[in-house]
């Protein structure tokens, strides 16, 4: 995957993102990539409702931390230690449409420690033999210490920085769009392609290390291989 260095960086580099989803009758689905989710409550008649099919469970996930080597804009930032968050996700699927919305709360001590939540929406459709596209769209909603942590400048940070100080309050951090492809190479073997882009929003963008440092304006990039079995 090729992304920005940290979250409102102008910089990128590229990062090993490995996948790992294990799935077992309806009722089941775990997926490894950003975190460990469970289908806990697709059980039968629940499963299906007049809306589509309503799933329900725990969210656990890593969220990457920063450290002022990751970036030259960082210098003067303390380091943020990556975040296990832990919360739970609500998704709905109705033919090709999808939503989902997902809570987490950091529980970490030296990570951001704040709270997010995300609503995503989806729609998968096909484009040729063997090759399926999806389109996705997303907004970010993040607290008051998650803000500070990543956007705000205190005194210290001020100083260490030569950045004006700033504070950060809770609100939507972000919103973005995506596309994606994936091809059946046979025999369980797939190869993924994803693109998208994300802009800052509000005090995210509005923290003069994104301003004077960085770009609100976030693109990432990404191709895989994926076995299943």
């Amino acid at each position: 995957m090729l992304a920005p260095k940290f979250e409102g960086s102008r910089k990128y580099g590229v990062k090993p993102l490995p996948v790992v989803e294990v799935g077992y009758s309806d009722w089941f689905r775990a997926s490894f990539a950003s975190g460990a989710r469970v289908d806990a409550l697709a059980l039968g008649d629940f499963g299906d409702t007049a809306f589509g099919r309503l799933s329900a469970g725990p969210l656990v996930r890593y969220g990457h931390g920063r450290s002022s080597s990751d970036d030259d804009a960082l210098r003067g930032f303390r380091t943020v230690k990556g975040a296990i968050e832990a919360g739970g996700f609500l998704g709905l699927q109705r033919g090709p449409w999808s939503a989902d919305l997902a809570i987490a709360q950091a529980v970490n001590s030296g990570s951001h420690e704040g709270l997010l939540a995300d609503l995503s929406l989806g729609y998968r459709f096909g484009i040729a033999t063997d090759l399926t596209g999806r389109l996705g769209t997303k907004v970010g909603w993040a607290s008051e210490r998650y803000m500070q942590t990543m956007f705000g400048i205190d005194s210290a940070t001020a100083r260490a920085s030569q950045l004006p100080g700033f504070t950060a309050s809770s609100g939507f951090k972000d919103a973005g769009v995506s596309f994606g492809v994936q091809y059946s190479l046979g025999r369980g073997l797939w190869l993924d392609a994803m693109t998208g882009y994300t802009r800052l929003l509000g005090d995210a963008a509005s923290s003069p290390l994104v301003k004077q440092r960085g770009s609100p304006n976030q693109a990432m990039t990404a191709a895989g291989l994926s076995f299943r079995f």
